[in-house]
């Protein structure tokens, strides 16, 4: 029992383990089987009959591993000698001085950035901002960086290395190395800020980077140096059998030095997580197996598309956490409405779309390369060109669409919620903020349909025939979804109508409450006990609004029957005179509070009417307050409400007027004591 924690524990470390000791022989097999079937394409387009057993298929797989690789670890010893003959013919090609030039450009290019940093006082800024402004300022310097040094590079070039010796081709590659290797550090830079920890993208600790980076950074070099200067050496005189070896050689250096940082990495991680250790495996083995097999077989789609996609993906990475950052940051402000947050949401999604767009295409891209050996390279060309600009008009659609969507919410929407049992009663809003979730629904509607036409017209579709059928779609679903018609043309005409608005209490049939949203078919109601009610536009029927302009309450009080009346309207009258002089209820008044007259004679009771007449919002707390300072004042002036016991008038020395009082009497008693044990059955038993 004691020993599966262990084994448990360590299952993760061995099965990494072993994915590393299968590597190569993944690797070899991959290639191998990529090889054969590359020969057996070929050999059928020529009109060579295969071979379909298992014997014959393994044999033709050994066969080409053979033929591939043979002529490249032959050329294993031959690889110093080539590279020393083809260096020193780039080296007697032209002037020493260029690559002196070379040099101080690439010391030039290096000392650049430096200066900038101290011209702009980066490192004081930083200190005095907050985490949010600290990334987003360290962000764009060093894109800002990047970009000057690019430009910079492009100049000095132009002027210092225009020759066309291989000596000046030579000082390219290696001004070229020197900025390819900052473009990728850039991005680990900005990922990982191995001098500034706060403002890592990523979760990870010091001893993590410090562990991974020079790993990592040795990679990163040995494979942006090769790529760049292989070709001059190729062009030198250099066999292709030797450059291949020389290119899988540097292969397996850079992928081991990468699988040593990223192992290096997640050793030194809090928390071992062994997806992500699996996930970054698989990724830099398909680096390296698509590295390999394009130098072998001289074919680089599979590289391309790999790179590609890694490319795409860590760089909306970057992205989407710079905005989740700024997100994060000001995560307060969504109460507001604040117009950048909203922005920023949007374009969090914008990125993300455009990344998932990116990366289907380059798989879609790779996964039909033959498809120019069947429609030809101009077709094929025409055909990406059209697969690019209708990608490119989908997502411009969609983010026209999210950001007027996300500006019109931002600009015009207050999102208040209403809590029952509150003080504050919910403010009605404003018709255009009624308006705007249909106007948001036909923009979004607009935008987006009109993207996807466009895309179809690129993509060669004749869209005559689709809006042709969309609009006898639209008649077919119009005659069988008649209630769905009826509701949105309903809730059209009462948006015209201007019958109710975002915040204002309403009544419709049996259902009331007050509105708390709009959608295209429907409108939700708040009901003041807390229930929700969703009712359709076609069901609503005619709309009771208590909301609109003004209110008149009127309430009654009972009153004894020998009350003063012109004391009471007296009275009220100043109670009506002190509500207007407070100034938390006298914006709302239209009419002052006051006594209408008397509504009804009871027989034990005086029943006056009391109006008063205000903006709609507060009508049930200005009651309240009038009611309390009505009890408060009456009181003290001796004005008296109506009682509702009993008074028996006459004389109590007459026998009739006694025995029929003491009936009276003890027929109550009987009553009270016979409907007790009722009472106590309907409370559950309770006293």
């Amino acid at each position: 029992m004691s020993e599966r924690p262990q084994i448990g524990e360590r299952m993760p470390v061995n099965l990494t383990r072993h994915c590393s000791a299968m590597f190569p022989l993944a690797a070899c097999a991959a290639i191998g089987w990529m090889s054969a079937a590359w020969a057996s394409a070929e050999a059928s387009s020529v009109g060579i009959t295969m071979q379909r057993s298992l014997v014959s298929y393994l044999a033709q797989g050994l066969t080409a591993i053979r033929d591939l690789f043979w002529p490249i670890l032959t050329a294993i010893p031959r690889i110093p000698g080539e590279t020393s003959d083809a260096a020193a013919r780039i080296l007697t090609s032209g002037h020493p001085g260029l690559l002196w030039r070379a040099a101080c450009i690439v010391a030039l290019l290096l000392l650049l950035p430096h200066a900038m940093r101290r011209g702009i006082s980066r490192p004081r800024a930083r200190m005095s901002a907050s985490r949010t402004t600290r990334l987003m300022s360290a962000f764009a310097c060093d894109v800002g960086d990047l970009i000057v040094m690019l430009l910079a590079a492009a100049i000095l070039v132009e002027i210092a290395l225009g020759d066309s010796t291989l000596m000046a081709r030579l000082g390219i590659a290696v001004v070229d190395t020197v900025l390819r290797f900052r473009i990728i550090m850039t991005a680990v830079r900005i990922l990982l800020r191995p001098s500034e920890p706060p403002l890592r993208l990523i979760s990870a600790s010091d001893a993590q980077v410090r562990r991974a980076m020079p790993f990592l950074t040795a990679s990163l070099f040995l494979a942006v140096a090769f790529v760049t200067v292989i070709p001059l050496l190729l062009e030198a005189g250099m066999s292709w059998p030797a450059g291949q070896a020389s290119g899988v050689a540097a292969g397996i250096i850079a992928t081991a030095l990468m699988w040593t940082a990223a192992r290096r990495f997640h050793a030194e991680a809090p928390t071992r997580l062994p997806v992500c250790e699996i996930g970054s495996g698989i990724a830099i083995g398909a680096a390296g197996i698509a590295w390999i097999y394009g130098v072998m077989s001289l074919d680089f789609p599979f590289y391309v598309a790999t790179i590609s996609i890694g490319g795409i993906v860590v760089g909306a990475f970057i992205v989407d956490r710079l905005l989740q950052a700024y997100c994060n940051a000001h995560g307060e402000e969504r109460a507001n409405a604040s117009l950048p947050w909203h922005l920023a949401r949007a374009l969090v999604t914008i990125v993300r779309l455009a990344a998932t767009l990116g990366v289907v295409l380059i798989v879609a891209r790779f996964l039909a390369m033959d498809f120019p050996a069947w429609l030809g390279e101009p077709r094929w060309i025409e055909v990406n060109e059209s697969i690019a600009r209708a990608a490119v008009v989908i997502i411009v659609a969609y983010a026209l669409s999210a950001l007027v969507s996300t500006w019109i919410r931002a600009r015009f929407v207050t999102v208040t919620r209403y809590v029952p049992g509150g003080d504050n009663e919910f403010q009605p809003g404003s018709r255009l903020l009624t308006v705007i979730p249909l106007l948001q629904w036909g923009i979004t509607f607009l935008l987006l349909g009109t993207g996807i036409l466009v895309a179809l017209g690129e993509l060669g579709v004749n869209i005559a025939p689709l809006l042709a059928g969309a609009g006898i779609f639209g008649l077919a679903l119009s005659f069988g979804a008649q209630s769905l018609v009826r509701d949105i043309i309903s809730g059209l005409f009462y948006m015209a109508d201007d019958a109710f608005r975002i915040g204002e209490y309403i009544q419709a049939g049996q259902l009331k409450g007050t509105v708390e949203s709009i959608s295209l078919r429907s409108v939700r109601l708040r009901h003041h006990h807390g229930q929700v009610h969703t009712v359709p536009f076609g069901q609503l029927g005619s709309v009771t609004n208590s909301s609109r302009d003004w209110l008149i309450v009127k309430f009654n009080l009972r009153l004894a029957r020998d009350v003063d009346l012109e004391l009471v309207r007296k009275t009220v009258k100043k109670v009506g005179e002190e509500l207007l002089a407070d100034p938390e209820f006298a914006p709302e008044f239209l009419e002052q509070l006051k006594l209408q007259g008397v509504a009804d004679i009871q027989e034990a009771a005086l029943v006056v009417r009391l109006k008063f007449t205000v903006r709609p919002g507060k009508p049930t707390e200005i009651r309240r307050e009038a009611l309390k300072r009505i009890m408060t004042v009456f009181a003290e002036r001796g004005i008296a409400f109506a009682s509702h016991s009993v008074v028996v008038h006459g004389a109590m020395d007459h026998p009739d007027v006694a025995a029929g009082v003491m009936t009276a009497t003890t027929r109550g008693l009987l009553t009270a004591q016979q409907s007790e044990p009722r009472a106590n059955v309907a409370d559950g038993g309770r006293p």
